[in-house]
Formats: C-alpha cells, structure tokens, sequence
C-alpha cells in the first residue's frame, strides 16, 4: 500500500488523482522566524495594514518570534517562483504598510521562510487502487480554517485504524472515506468573505474589522462564543475516533 501525505501541492498526487482540484481563495501568506526583541511581548499581535495586507508577529516557546505577511491578490503562481522573485513581490506589496513590517521585510533576506497561495483541494475519492491520500494532500482546508492539523492526525488515525482492522484494503479505504468525509467538509466550508474580510483593502473596512474585533475581545462575546463557535469550523471533540482494533 503507498499512503500520499506530501502536502497541498503534491505531485505524487496530481500524477495519481489527475481530477485533483484546487480552490484558491485569492491571499498569499508568508511565514518566518526571526529573532526577539526586547519589545517583543508574549501576545500574538496582528496589525490590519490595510490594501488586503496583514502581519503577525507571534512568539514561540523557543526564544524567537513566528512572523507572517498576508496579503489578498488574484495574482496566482508566486509560490512556484525563485526565492528572490518571492522577496522582491513582498517588498512591494507592503512597502509604506507601517508598524513593524519593515523589521520583517528585512528579515527576508536571511531567515528561511514558506510562502503559499492559500487553496483547498477537492476530490471525489481519497483512494485509487492501494493508493489513499491523507492530510491536506486530501482535502487542504487551509491555515484560516483552523482545523488543518486536526484533519490531517485524525484522518492519520482514522486510515491507520481501519487498515489494521481487515486484510481488504478497499473496505478499510471505504471505511476512512465514510468517516472522515463529513467532518472534511464542515472543516472546508469557511465563514462567508474569508479571508478578505480579515484583511480589508479600505480603510472603512480596516475600521470596521477592527470594532469586531473590540466586540469579540468583550466580556459578552466571552459568554457567547462557544455558541458562534459552532458556525465556525469543527469542534475537534465532536468527531468520534474508531476503536483500535484487539491485537
């Protein structure tokens, strides 16, 4: 048996299920690690910059900082562009953007760094002959869903555990697919406008996103968010794992 878990952007893939679809969802974010600073907090901090742009700066249990740059564009193929093609596209997009997006924009030089152009993947099937996908080689949900690393250990799991219960490969593939399918598609169906709506392009909108995001941060929205959570994506605890099966 081959098990495909090589990502979004797998080739192994696209050979494999040519019908493979990816769904962009029109931002571009790339992500950093660059050193602390003694201003640095323990919050995560996200600046609105307006133009579809956004950075994060968000500290890590290992001294450093996780940096990202988001911005919104119909522009497709970045992510398969040169190292400096990337650089020079971010420059511009966020040249005059303010805060501390030039501290991150230096860091581009030196510091490794991922970009993607946030899609989906969908398909009609996980399987074909002894071949299944796993994780978002399978159905990418995206960073903005929330739910990309709980999809991809429980599907894991889930594939893992229906092969150890039969010496038939296609009822266990039968199995994983019926189980995971619907918590794949409530993970894959994103609140409407996401993610422009989190990075506006007016300066109306900036306001306007930010006064959501004084009424989320209230007492109130706290007593109410478990209930608007349920809109949102999954709870993880509400998809049941299967039973291992008896040694």
């Amino acid at each position: 048996l081959v098990v495909l878990a090589e990502g979004v952007s797998s080739r192994s893939r696209d050979l494999v299920f040519p019908a493979a679809s990816r769904e962009y969802l029109g931002m571009v974010i790339a992500y950093l690690t660059i050193p602390r600073q003694d201003d640095d907090t323990d919050w995560w901090r996200w600046y609105v910059a307006g133009r579809g742009r956004g950075v994060n700066l968000r500290p890590d249990d290992v001294g450093t900082i996780r940096a990202s740059l988001n911005v919104v564009t119909e522009t497709r193929g970045l992510d398969d562009q040169p190292r400096e093609v990337q650089v020079a596209s971010l420059r511009r997009a966020f040249a005059g953007a303010g805060w501390q997006t030039d501290r991150v924009l230096a860091a581009l030089d030196d510091a490794p760094f991922y970009l993607e152009d946030l899609a989906q993947v969908h398909l009609d099937s996980w399987s074909t002959g002894r071949i299944a996908l796993v994780g978002d080689a399978a159905w990418c949900a995206t960073p903005v869903s929330g739910i990309g690393t709980t999809l991809a250990l429980t599907g894991a799991y889930t594939l893992a555990a229906a092969l150890a219960g039969t010496t038939d490969h296609r009822a266990a593939f039968a199995e994983y697919e019926q189980r995971m399918r619907p918590f794949v598609d409530k993970g894959q169906s994103l609140p409407p406008g996401v993610p422009q709506v989190a990075n506006p392009r007016t300066e109306l909108g900036r306001r306007a996103f930010g006064a959501v995001l004084r009424v989320a941060a209230s007492p109130l929205a706290a007593k109410v968010g478990g209930v608007a959570g349920r809109f949102t994506t999954p709870p993880a605890d509400k998809y049941e794992l299967p039973a291992w099966p008896a040694a």
